[in-house]
């Protein structure tokens, strides 16, 4: 967040116009007769925002985890972002949040993801394969073997390809017309 923002949410946060609830990740307008709960737009990055009026019909939009951070420690250096510890943009509670570098911020996200998707890609049998070849030498086009095995076309030409070596599309589609015969080396 830009210094310039952040002075202008700490001016409104001191002039008393609004207000936070750093447990629950809440903010509240006292513009008016009673104090208000402002609701929060959900973007499809998963942050939550809420928009502030500055007054004579301009608003701003805040990150809610920004606005929450600013209201408990104040101003913070623009190089920085303001993460959430446990990746879940969804809680703004004030325990959750944290001051980081941008480089640990990426460091920290590619470790959650490798933890979280530590599973290899599905990989099929070496039975399967040999089906998928035996299906192609009787005539089964790539799309039908790819839909009987769950994958595209591509991926089955690439693996009946790699069983029976490097050939061109022309000794593939010579394949098919004449029964197949093992090539002998």
């Amino acid at each position: 967040m830009k210094l310039q923002n952040q002075f202008i949410v700490l001016g409104l946060i001191k002039s008393g116009r609004y207000s936070a609830d750093a447990a629950n990740g809440e903010i509240f307008s006292n513009i008016g007769r009673e104090r208000r709960k402002l609701s929060q737009n959900i973007l499809p990055n998963g942050y939550h925002q809420v928009g502030l009026d500055l007054g004579y019909g301009v608003q701003i939009q805040v990150y809610v985890h920004h606005f929450i951070y600013l209201h408990v420690y104040g101003a913070f250096n623009p190089k920085y972002v303001i993460d959430h510890k446990n990746d879940d943009t969804h809680k703004n509670q004030v325990n959750s949040l944290q001051c980081i570098t941008p480089k640990n911020n990426l460091d920290k996200g590619s470790v959650e993801h490798r933890k979280a998707n530590k599973h290899k890609r599905p990989r099929l049998p070496e039975d399967a394969k040999q089906t998928m070849v035996l299906m192609f030498k009787n005539g089964d086009s790539f799309a039908k073997i790819g839909d009987k095995y769950g994958c595209t076309r591509y991926n089955a030409s690439v693996i009946i390809r790699n069983r029976l070596g490097k050939v061109s599309a022309y000794e593939y589609r010579d394949w098919r017309k004449a029964p197949f015969t093992q090539k002998s080396e």
